[in-house]
C-alpha cells in the first residue's frame, strides 16, 4: 500500500496529465482500514480536477467534500455519489477517519483551511499559491512546524519529469555561469480567459457568503465577486499568484533560490475592464548574482505561456 507521503506526491504530479495518460497503476483492493481516506475542501473546477486525480490513485477512498456553494457539492457528489457533503469545512475535519485533505479554495482562504487541517491531524495537498500574504504564510509555517504532517503545495512543473533533465543541464560545466533568467506568460484572452457567467443559483440561499469572505473586507453578497474572485485584490494577487508562481517555483527548486535581494513590479489593467488586478505585468527579482524577470499580458499569445530564456556567461 502506498504511504500517505507517496499518495501526496502522486496526487500533485497527477492533475489532468497523469490521469489522462493512465500512469496510475492498478492494484489489489485492500481492506477498509488499509485505504487512505481523503477529503476535498473546495469543489470548483480545479478542486474537481485534482480530486479526480486523487481517486485514481490505488487504495484511496473519497470520504467527504466541503464547499460554501451547494452547486459545487452536487457536482462532486456526481463524481462519487456516496461522498459526504458539508458547507462548513470544519465538519469534514471533525471526521477522525479522514487521513488527508486536498485544498483547492481561492487564494485568500488557503491559510484559513490549511492551519485547521494541520491542527486536526490531516496531511495536506494544497494548490498554489501557498499563502495570500506574509501573515498567512507565517501562520501556516508555524502550524506545520508544530506538527508531524505531510504537506505539499502543488506546482505542476516541479512534479514533472523535466525537472531532472533541466537540473542536469543547468550546471556551470554545461551552461557557464547563469546571470539572468526571463520567463513569461502570454494569453490572447481578455480577463485571462477566466471570466465566468453567473449561474442562476448563485445567491445567498446557495452560497455561504461570510465563509467565502473569510478575513477579507466585508461586502454585501456579490455574485461577481464570488464567481470571478480572481479579478479582485481582496481574494487574489493577479497573474503573479495564478501563473508566475509556476515558473518561479520551478527555478527556485532547480537553482535553490532564497528570498530575493530586491523585487520590483509594474502593472496595469489595459484590456480587462471587469478586473481590479492588472492584466499586463512586469516583475524583476534580484537573486544574488542572477536577475530573474517575468512578464505577462492577455492581449497576445505569440510567445505562448511557458517560454523560458536563460543567459549565461562562460567562466
Amino acid at each position: 500500500m502506498p504511504s500517505r507521503r507517496t499518495f501526496i506526491k502522486q496526487t500533485v504530479g497527477g492533475s489532468a496529465a497523469l490521469v489522462a495518460s493512465g500512469l496510475f497503476p492498478s492494484s489489489p483492493v485492500l481492506g477498509a482500514n488499509d485505504r487512505i481516506r481523503i477529503g476535498l475542501i473546495g469543489g470548483g473546477d480545479r478542486g474537481q480536477e485534482i480530486f479526480r486525480a486523487a481517486i485514481r490513485c490505488p487504495n484511496v477512498e473519497a470520504v467527504g467534500v466541503a464547499d460554501v456553494y451547494t452547486r459545487r457539492l452536487d457536482e462532486v457528489k456526481a463524481i462519487v455519489p456516496s461522498i459526504k457533503a458539508y458547507k462548513d469545512f470544519r465538519q469534514l475535519l471533525d471526521d477522525k477517519t479522514v487521513d488527508a485533505v486536498l485544498i483547492a479554495t481561492p487564494q485568500h482562504l488557503h491559510a484559513l483551511h490549511f492551519v485547521p487541517a494541520i491542527e486536526a491531524g490531516k496531511d495536506v495537498y494544497q494548490e498554489k499559491t501557498m499563502a495570500f500574504n506574509p501573515d498567512h504564510a507565517r501562520r501556516m509555517k508555524k502550524a506545520f512546524e508544530k506538527s508531524d504532517r505531510v504537506v505539499q503545495v502543488g506546482i505542476q512543473a516541479t512534479s514533472a519529469p523535466g525537472v531532472a533533465r533541466i537540473r542536469d543541464l543547468a550546471t556551470p560545466e554545461k551552461m557557464g555561469v547563469i546571470t539572468a533568467l526571463h520567463t513569461h506568460h502570454y494569453r490572447n484572452a481578455r480577463h485571462g480567459g477566466w471570466l465566468r457567467d453567473i449561474p442562476a443559483d448563485c445567491n445567498p440561499e446557495h452560497v455561504d457568503w461570510k465563509a467565502f469572505e473569510g478575513e477579507a473586507q466585508a461586502y454585501p453578497f456579490d455574485p461577481q465577486r464570488f464567481i470571478n474572485w480572481r479579478f479582485f485584490w481582496d481574494y487574489d494577487g493577479s497573474n503573479v499568484y495564478e501563473n508566475m508562481v509556476h515558473q518561479v517555483g520551478f527555478w527556485y527548486k532547480l537553482l535553490d533560490f532564497k528570498i530575493p535581494d530586491s523585487v520590483t513590479m509594474t502593472g496595469a489593467n489595459l484590456l480587462s475592464p471587469k478586473m481590479q488586478v492588472p492584466d499586463s505585468i512586469d516583475v524583476s527579482m534580484l537573486q544574488g548574482n542572477i536577475l530573474f524577470t517575468w512578464n505577462s499580458m492577455f492581449g497576445n499569445d505569440f510567445y505562448g505561456e511557458g517560454t523560458i530564456c536563460c543567459w549565461a556567461q562562460r567562466a
